[in-house]
């Protein structure tokens, strides 16, 4: 599996049993923006294997592969499930200890670029899996911290204020359109 992926490309055409669907290769929580590009956080690159890795960033590329860079680079933690905003101007993302103990991490925002970074929340809540809200103005995420942070919790992004959505083992929240 592993020597599969590294053989692959960002945007390379893989095969699709129905000839009228183009599949392409992408890395792990791929977001598409609205004017057509590809954020991942490819859990592997260059040898590199997301249980032994703590350094993993956000690449970007067009949505057919071109255009490949990386917008966020880390250092001693991993960035991962990237989120664009309605209007493509920005990123939330997952960011700190993944698979684990400690499993925390904490909600990042950043303009498109990687420039203008910053931490999201209340870091009690271990924030992971963003999704923006359709105006762009609010991101719903996982928290996994304690039993008093954990379950779906909404950002308010004008104030960094976070209310309850859920209070269970919730994961992989979706804004719907």
């Amino acid at each position: 599996y592993q020597k599969f992926q590294l053989a692959m490309k960002q945007g390379q055409p893989i095969y699709s049993a129905d000839p009228t669907f183009d599949l392409r290769f992408s890395g792990e929580f791929p977001a598409v923006s609205a004017a057509g590009e590809v954020a991942v956080s490819p859990f592997f690159l260059n040898g590199a294997d997301l249980l032994t890795t703590r350094n993993l960033g956000i690449y970007a590329s067009d949505l057919d592969g071109g255009n490949y860079r990386q917008i966020f680079k880390s250092t001693g933690n991993s960035a991962y499930a990237p989120a664009w905003s309605p209007d493509g101007h920005w990123l939330a993302m997952s960011y700190g200890e993944i698979f684990t103990d400690k499993r925390i991490t904490r909600l990042l925002l950043m303009k498109s670029d990687g420039s203008e970074q910053r931490a999201l929340g209340d870091p009690a809540d271990s924030g992971s899996f963003p999704s923006f809200s359709p105006d762009g103005k609010e991101i719903v995420f996982r928290a996994w911290g304690n039993e008093q942070h954990r379950g779906l919790r909404i950002l308010n992004l004008a104030d960094n204020s976070t209310r309850v959505l859920t209070t269970e083992n919730d994961n992989f929240p979706v804004w719907s359109p």
